[in-house]
């Protein structure tokens, strides 16, 4: 049976244009390579989301039980949340640094010649 499922694809093979398979190879390696750089992405992304979970949960753990309250561990493990006034003043900054109208964007300073 297998014999004969082997013998019928390469007789599928043979009956397409070689030009034509030669096309089709090229696509299914490309795809195949694009689809391993995909896996293999998306494993590191969740292996690390997964470590820093765990870190995250350790240190929340060896802070509770040193004494910290609860707002502390918080503060410390996730930063002080931004209140409106500072978020303003990081944003008046920025667009005094780098103005929404200008033309062109900075560029790096030239050394001049002597």
């Amino acid at each position: 049976m297998l014999a004969q499922s082997s013998n019928s694809l390469f007789q599928l093979l043979e009956s397409i244009d070689r030009d034509a398979l030669a096309v089709i190879f090229i696509l299914a390696t490309i795809g195949t390579f694009f689809a391993v750089i995909f896996i293999v992405g998306f494993t590191m992304s969740t292996v690390k989301s997964i470590s820093t979970t765990r870190m995250t949960q350790t240190m929340i753990r060896e802070l509770l039980n040193k004494g910290y309250s609860v707002d502390d561990v918080e503060r410390l493990v996730y930063g002080a949340p931004l209140t409106q006034k500072v978020k303003n003043l990081f944003t008046a900054a920025q667009r005094r640094v780098r103005p929404h109208n200008c033309d062109f964007p900075p560029s790096p300073p030239i050394k001049q010649p002597a």
